[in-house]
């Protein structure tokens, strides 16, 4: 699809459908056909030509009760060997999608950790730089009002140097904090980075019966950002979007690449969407409605909008439900 193909559909307001490029079994209605079929083929083949074959060796009836015995023993020990074949085939493959769901899982658990921590130390150490600024100050005006080579001046020149040594640690703090929130940081080409989330969650049990649809940009939507906190931060909009809409609702996906060279990312579900009075409260940090539920997942997306000066915000989907925008600058 080209370009100009892309502003039409962007600007009629049509979604384009997404498909995973690279799934297992992408029709699994046909496969199964052509296996049901192929087996009634050769079983229809095998009992023609066994029962053609029997009837001319046999000798005699009691021969023939023989052979036909035989011919339904090996036809059922095949057919067993080959069930467990496609069944040992069919569960290993269940087993190993599993197995890497799981562990993409733990990734992104100790991913999200990480940012939380991030963004905790990077919190307390601006709450420590502010105090620091201010007992500075108030530092630099008893030196001033002190005699030199005073007690007074020589306890205000031993403080100075604390204060320092306690600013040097909250630099550390601070940037121990940006490197665990942010990670690397580097050229993200965000519609390449939302369709292998989509594509990552295609399985997900939140979303596997969630009708998906994903509109690209109509222009190159490269930013400079942290692959890692924009792939978390789409990662649980989609989620809380299938959380919100229910089995076979649906979501849609959209990007906007601006003149300034920011980039929108867009999330609409089909839910009940958030009460106006209830989305400042939303978007602060831990806030949940659920009983059993952390805030872990929109804090995440949070400090992702704080980490690239961007923003958060919430509105009214056309899909009936809540639209949550995340700009990267």
């Amino acid at each position: 699809m080209t370009e100009s193909s892309y502003a039409a559909h962007a600007s009629q307001g049509v979604p384009l459908e997404f498909h995973p490029s690279q799934s297992a079994i992408p029709h699994p209605a046909r496969y199964a056909w052509v296996l049901a079929g192929s087996y009634v083929v050769f079983g229809t083949l095998y009992i023609v030509v066994s029962t053609w074959l029997a009837a001319s060796s046999a000798m005699s009836v009691e021969q023939m009760e023989r052979l036909e015995t035989w011919k339904g023993v090996a036809f059922i020990t095949v057919t067993a060997a080959l069930l467990f074949a496609f069944a040992y085939s069919l569960f290993a493959r269940i087993r190993r999608q599993e197995e890497l769901l799981a562990r993409q899982n733990h990734a992104l658990q100790n991913s999200e950790r990480a940012i939380l921590a991030g963004t905790f130390a990077g919190t307390i150490a601006h709450d420590i730089n502010n105090a620091l600024t201010a007992s500075t100050f108030a530092v630099e005006e008893l030196r001033a009002a002190v005699a030199p080579g005073s007690d007074e001046a020589k306890l205000a020149e031993s403080v100075d140097q604390s204060l320092k040594t306690i600013t040097e640690w909250n630099r550390r703090l601070f940037d121990l904090g940006s490197r665990r929130a942010g990670g690397a940081v580097g050229p993200v080409d965000v519609a390449k980075l939302v369709a292998n989330c989509i594509e990552l969650v295609r399985h997900h049990a939140h979303l596997r019966d969630r009708e998906i649809a994903f509109a690209p940009p109509n222009r190159r939507s490269v930013v400079t950002a942290s692959e890692q906190l924009v792939r978390r931060a789409v990662l649980n909009l989609l989620l809380n979007a299938a959380e919100a809409c229910g089995p076979k609702g649906k979501i849609q996906v959209g990007i906007d690449a601006e003149e300034d060279g920011s980039v929108r990312v867009r999330v609409d579900d089909s839910g009940p969407g958030v009460p106006l009075e209830m989305r400042k409260r939303v978007l602060e940090p831990f806030f949940t409605t659920k009983p059993d539920g952390t805030g872990i997942g929109l804090s995440s997306v949070i400090a992702c909008a704080d980490f690239h000066k961007g923003s958060l915000a919430i509105s009214d989907a056309p899909l009936g439900g809540a639209r949550f925008e995340l700009v990267l600058r």
